[in-house]
């Protein structure tokens, strides 16, 4: 198109950053007409710096399906890390209770775990998952569904909108003659 004496028009560039953070990238963007008659104008360059990414957990809950009313349960909660940055820890997880499940303990690699309460003291890298126990004896009784939430905070977390995860399965009774 033509853009007239003193007038202007935009263009608007996506990218994806594959530089790491720190990194200093120099963007340079240079324009060209068959009519300009100043050529000594044509480039604009610009010094950006990578930032660090977001950290955006969210979580998982693995049940088993169905659960058995008198036996324990372990449910496995993975803690994902699905932002552009490391989260650095502490990453909590903590169970919010369930109806027909009584909490009997926790555990993880790297976990430090206090009752329904665990904490994650290190870093979750960009792409990478940490994941812990938690173990409950079921005293649903058969026919009935129990559902089982947990959260998850981080004080980096950029994204507390999926920190939630909540699981569902049906009861079940052994036969026993």
């Amino acid at each position: 198109g033509t853009i007239p004496p003193g007038g202007s028009s935009t263009l608007t560039l996506t990218y994806n950053v594959t530089a790491g953070p720190g990194t200093t990238i120099n963007f340079c963007s240079t324009v060209a007409n068959k009519d300009d008659c100043n050529l000594r104008n044509n480039q604009c360059c610009r010094d950006v710096i990578v930032g660090a990414g977001k950290c955006d957990l969210m979580c998982r809950k693995i049940l088993p399906n169905p659960l058995v009313s008198g036996e324990e349960a372990t449910v496995t909660i993975v803690v994902a890390n699905t932002g552009t940055g490391t989260c650095s820890g502490p990453t909590v997880v903590y169970e919010l209770g369930a109806e027909g499940l009584d909490f009997v303990s926790a555990s993880g690699t790297g976990w430090i775990c206090v009752g329904p309460e665990c904490t994650y003291p290190g870093s979750i890298p960009a792409g990478g998952s940490v994941y812990v126990n938690f173990t409950y004896m079921v005293y649903a009784k058969p026919g009935e569904e129990v559902k089982n939430c947990v959260v998850v905070k981080n004080p980096n977390d950029t994204n507390p909108e999926n920190n939630q995860c909540c699981a569902y399965a049906p009861v079940v009774g052994r036969c026993d003659l």
